[in-house]
């Protein structure tokens, strides 16, 4: 049953995270609980992304790479943190919370 719960969140994952007209994924933070996720929320044209970090009390340290690898953001996320992102160039970003890579599209 584990091992079916696991192949559909990551089919659900992937399926999220190759979506051009928004993307909402939730991926579990390495090191916490099974029921700790980080959830990406971003809109095309939108000047904002939203972080949310499920299932866990303490703050997680995350950093956001444009797809060169320069680091164009880093923090502590606990709960829902919004960032701008009116100024970053259009294009693809990931965010690295624990061991998890999410990836993200910023358009203008």
């Amino acid at each position: 049953m584990e091992k079916m719960k696991l192949l559909l969140f990551g089919l659900s994952v992937w399926l999220l995270g190759n979506n051009n007209l928004h993307a909402q994924s939730a991926l579990p933070v390495s090191g916490e609980s099974n029921s700790t996720f980080l959830v990406v929320h971003s809109s095309p044209n939108s000047d904002y992304i939203t972080l949310e970090l499920l299932g866990v009390k303490q703050a997680q340290s995350f950093q956001i790479f444009g797809s060169d690898g320069k680091e164009v953001y880093q923090g502590r996320i606990s709960g829902t943190q919004l960032i701008e992102v009116s100024t970053w160039n259009s294009g693809t970003y990931y965010v690295i919370c624990g061991a998890q890579r999410e990836k993200l599209s910023v358009s203008r």
